[in-house]
């Protein structure tokens, strides 16, 4: 059997922290790091009398840097990285088990991910906004679609080989953020490495819906898209930016009604927009 660590960054705002780290220590004896990225004095009361959980605290802000922290002191074969504000189930816990059982070993496995309430005006291209994550079968190889960095179990070979996650790109404290979780999965897929999906490995994200702004999350999302290509993929890179150029113009002369368009038209011009200032954060 695979051994398997839980490395969870938390800010020390969510109120489904403690019931995941009970359900996780209750039915489990697997290793679980708990990352504090804001020195939050309710996080280390939190962890005080349990033992089982290794707590770090981690000065440098921002999701990726936590979870580079709590993976570097990783000594199982596995890494399970998950957010702080979800949901736990038998179910879930029973499908990790079997993988942990299977022969094969997988560089990067990533599960379903479940939010309700999501807004009925936006549109279900943009849902993955607000953590959603759908798989359709059980560890199918994933060849061009991406998962959620809240539920991802990666091997800590895999992890080491392409050195954890961009830090200029994820969340940084309350700030929002995006992409860290797919560039991590592009540097494994530039390396002839696999990815897998699990529909059964499932999740609930219990996203703070309302305090979302989607306009400013579609304009960070084109910064970030840009910051990433251009330093994984000039040919991306390039590519991206004359097609959101091109449906940019077009759009000025065609006024649609589509809201998924609308909100791509956002997130290109974001794109370009960052692409001409030439910076990275």
């Amino acid at each position: 059997m695979k051994t398997i660590t839980f490395v969870i960054p938390s800010l020390g705002n969510s109120e489904y922290l403690p019931s995941m780290l009970e359900f996780i220590k209750d039915n489990t004896n697997y290793n679980l790091v708990l990352v504090d990225n804001s020195y939050n004095k309710k996080l280390k009361a939190l962890v005080n009398k349990e033992p089982k959980i290794h707590y770090i605290y981690e000065n440098k802000s921002g999701v990726s840097h936590a979870r580079n922290t709590g993976a570097n002191i990783v000594q199982t074969d596995y890494i399970y990285f998950l957010d702080d504000d979800l949901s736990l189930d038998d179910s879930w816990l029973n499908r990790l088990n079997e993988i942990l059982e299977l022969d094969n070993r997988y560089d990067i496995i990533v599960g379903s991910i479940d939010v309700n309430n999501i807004p009925s005006e936006i549109p279900l291209k943009y849902h993955y906004f607000y953590g959603l994550k759908q798989f359709e079968d059980q560890l199918r190889i994933l060849s061009r679609d991406y998962g959620g960095g809240a539920n991802m179990i990666m091997t800590k070979e895999a992890f080491d080989l392409v050195g954890g996650f961009p830090v200029l790109l994820g969340h940084f404290g309350s700030q929002i953020g995006a992409n860290e979780d797919t560039a991590i999965q592009d540097k494994i897929r530039s390396l002839g490495r696999k990815i897998y999906s699990d529909s059964r490995l499932k999740v609930i994200h219990n996203a703070d819906i309302k305090n979302i702004n989607v306009e400013n999350k579609l304009k960070l999302q084109g910064k970030q898209d840009y910051i990433w290509d251009y330093q994984f993929s000039k040919k991306r890179y390039l590519l991206r930016k004359l097609k959101y150029t091109f449906m940019i113009f077009i759009n000025r002369f065609y006024n649609t009604k589509s809201p998924a368009i609308n909100f791509d038209i956002v997130r290109y011009k974001s794109y370009v927009k960052k692409g001409k200032e030439r910076k990275f954060n």
